[in-house]
């Protein structure tokens, strides 16, 4: 739950300032815009689709973690770009990847819910799960409004590759460590 919530945290922070970002800072069109997004909803729904051949190959928790390296790392692909093409790739590689990514994760964790709590807990986990992804990515759009208002949008944007890579970080790290610590 932990990691829903923060990789929602940072993509709602992205998401609340991509059509600023897109159509200003990068000068796309809004008919261009709208490409980019319908990438994104191919990614979800490739992500979606492919969900338990990724938990088949990988297992549950690497599949999870490299689902939440995509959904939040995707946002690489914004801080590197520029106006005219290389903006339009990033923002569709951003949504593309992203979204395949993130959905994986929604995937395996609100499906491990109903095989990890007691049967009669099952629909108010699933209510806590769903709680955690919607309340994590609106607070996670108002941190971006309020941030890409006082920092500036490319910061803002910047920021949260930044959170994103520690974030993955520590997740790493503390996997390794556990690792370890189980072989001795």
């Amino acid at each position: 739950m932990a990691g829903a919530a923060l990789i929602c945290l940072i993509n709602g922070a992205v998401i609340a300032l991509l059509s600023l970002y897109a159509t200003h800072d990068l000068g796309l069109s809004a008919g261009a815009y709208a490409v980019i997004l319908a990438t994104g909803a191919a990614g979800g729904v490739i992500g979606s689709a492919t969900a338990s051949f990724w938990e088949t190959k990988l297992g549950r928790n690497r599949a999870a973690f490299v689902a939440g390296t995509l959904a939040t790392g995707a946002t690489g692909f914004l801080v590197f770009v520029d106006k005219g093409l290389s903006g339009a790739l990033g923002c569709g590689a951003y949504e593309l990847v992203g979204s395949a990514g993130g959905s994986v994760f929604v995937v395996l964790m609100m499906s491990s819910i109903p095989v990890s709590v007691p049967s009669d807990a099952v629909a108010r986990s699933m209510a806590v799960g769903a709680l955690v992804l919607e309340l994590g990515t609106a607070i996670g759009a108002a941190a971006g409004g309020i941030m890409g208002t006082a920092a500036g949008i490319r910061s803002t944007v910047e920021l949260c590759l930044y959170v994103a890579a520690a974030a993955l970080l520590a997740v790493a790290l503390r996997g390794g460590l556990s690792a370890v610590r189980s072989r001795s």
